[in-house]
């Protein structure tokens, strides 16, 4: 994993933000130009490697968002296995993810998590960790008659803007 994240010496420089761009049903998805603007945005603000990670069969998917970004961008899509997964997160700093299987296998960690809820049920299918921060779209409570709670972080419209605060929030934190 040491040499996937560009870490040759025993000591990590730089931070390592991991991306999961798509999950599994097309509603999950969020914009991908959004993901663009977050990622450029984060690179240059904390002279972060950014990195999106999945499936053999997100590869397109992602490189087509790598292909739109201005900063270098390491696609990892299928270099993966699952149990590849844990020391991954544990050599990184943030995982951003829509929702996702790979958002609940962080969970087992201590990695700090950003999920995006545009679709699914966030109180039944979030992370389970302290560390999990989650953003969600102001339909899906109302789809699920679901009931505000202060942990769940909603918006008319998830916005690039709202993801970078808690990006800053996340990352600072671990300072």
């Amino acid at each position: 994993m040491r040499k996937l994240l560009g870490i040759e010496k025993a000591e990590k420089r730089s931070k390592k933000i991991l991306f999961c761009v798509r999950g599994t049903w097309y509603g999950k998805n969020w914009n991908p130009d959004y993901f663009v603007e977050v990622i450029d945005s984060t690179a240059k603000k904390y002279n972060a490697d950014c990195y999106i990670m999945g499936t053999t069969g997100d590869y397109d998917y992602s490189q087509s968002i790598i292909d739109k970004c201005k900063v270098k961008v390491e696609n990892i899509c299928g270099r993966t296995k699952p149990s590849d997964l844990v020391p991954l997160f544990m050599l990184s700093d943030l995982l951003v993810s829509v929702d996702t299987g790979t958002a609940h296998m962080a969970a087992t960690t201590d990695i700090p998590i950003i999920s995006i809820y545009l679709a699914t049920n966030p109180v039944q299918w979030r992370p389970l960790s302290d560390r999990a921060v989650l953003l969600c779209q102001e339909q899906v409570f109302k789809q699920f008659n679901l009931e505000a709670v202060s942990d769940l972080i909603s918006y008319e419209t998830i916005l690039p803007e709202h993801l970078m605060q808690k990006n800053e929030f996340e990352i600072n934190k671990e300072s």
